[in-house]
This record gives C-alpha cells, sequence and structure tokens, in this order.
C-alpha cells in the first residue's frame, strides 16, 4: 500500500504516501497531509509562521538555516523564493 503515491508535498512536490489515519484525522491536522518528510515540515511551518505574522524575518532566517536545505532545487518556486529571499538579509549569516 505504501507504493500508492497519494498526497504531494507542499514544500518540495515530491509524491509519496500517506495511510488513511493521517489523512482523515479530524481532531489535528498531521504533517504527514502537508509533507513528505519532518524537514520539508519544519520549513513549511517556519515559512507559514512569517508568512502569517507569527514571526519575525530574522528569527525566520536564522532557523532556515538550521535545516536541510541541500536538495532546495526540487523546492516549489514560491517555497524557493521566500527561502532565497529569507536567507539574502543580512542579519540571517
Amino acid at each position: 500500500m505504501a507504493d500508492y503515491l497519494n498526497a504531494v508535498c507542499s514544500v518540495c512536490g515530491k509524491k509519496y504516501h500517506i495511510c488513511s489515519g493521517c489523512s482523515a484525522a479530524k481532531t489535528f491536522t498531521s504533517w504527514r497531509k502537508i509533507a513528505c518528510s519532518a524537514n520539508c515540515y519544519k520549513i513549511f511551518s517556519a515559512l507559514s509562521s512569517y508568512t502569517n505574522g507569527y514571526a519575525k524575518e530574522e528569527e525566520t532566517a536564522k532557523l532556515l538555516r538550521t535545516f536541510d536545505l541541500t536538495e532546495s532545487e526540487h523546492f516549489s518556486e514560491p517555497v524557493k523564493r521566500s527561502i532565497d529571499r529569507l536567507l539574502q538579509t543580512p542579519f540571517s549569516k
């Protein structure tokens, strides 16, 4: 059943399998509904917090530097643009 790719990662666009338990959860949103991996979910969460005004630009840039961004060429265009812009800020180094 894990060969059935029924979800698409919000960060990298990779197709992956999500089980019926995760996809049917009503009381919480499983990270598996959003991302293919814990790393992609961390990136999604950081960018979402910044976009929604819960985190500052400097804080988000520093946090992004702690994540594995080696596969960023596969990230969706909006995610790539956001990461590139945040990491080019002078305080994020």
